[in-house]
């Protein structure tokens, strides 16, 4: 479900080829002895394609979807990265040393090393203070206080 909604989200054509409920009833009935041998799983699907698919495909490591985030911070997204980081509520209220952030991002953006996974971090850490910050800074006026049913004091 979670893929088939993230695929659907992200405009990217993709098949879901175990859906089928009778398939799962299936192999929800097949003996254990059957599925596993030590740590190899999928063992029948793995037998089943061995006519089908390449050895090499077969048995592969598991391989996430990588999002090439390393390279969107040094083009695309490199001057929102910067102007999120460097310009914030988190870098304006002290948070992160502010020379520490400069050197990373430039750093990344030079090629001089692969910061995606820290500025991923604190972009989103960035991103949710100022979020966070926004809603406990609202001013509160005596008039809302007052139509709120409060004193005001």
């Amino acid at each position: 479900m979670k893929q088939d909604r993230m695929s659907m989200a992200a405009s990217v054509e993709s098949r879901v080829p175990f859906l089928d409920h009778h398939l799962a009833e299936f192999a929800a009935r097949l003996p254990r002895r059957l599925k596993l041998r030590g740590l190899t799983g999928k063992r029948i699907l793995k037998r089943a394609m061995r006519e089908v698919l390449p050895a090499q495909i077969i048995n592969r490591r598991k391989m996430g979807f990588p999002v090439p985030t390393a390279k969107w911070f040094r083009s695309e997204l490199a001057s929102w990265c910067r102007e999120i980081l460097l310009d914030g509520r988190s870098s304006a209220d002290g948070i992160f040393n502010r020379s520490r952030l400069e050197a990373l991002t430039a750093e990344h953006s030079a090629g001089r090393a692969n910061h995606a996974d820290k500025l991923w971090q604190l972009l989103n850490f960035s991103l949710w203070y100022d979020a966070v910050d926004s809603t406990r800074r609202r001013p509160h006026s005596d008039a809302a206080v007052a139509a709120a049913g409060g004193s005001g004091q």
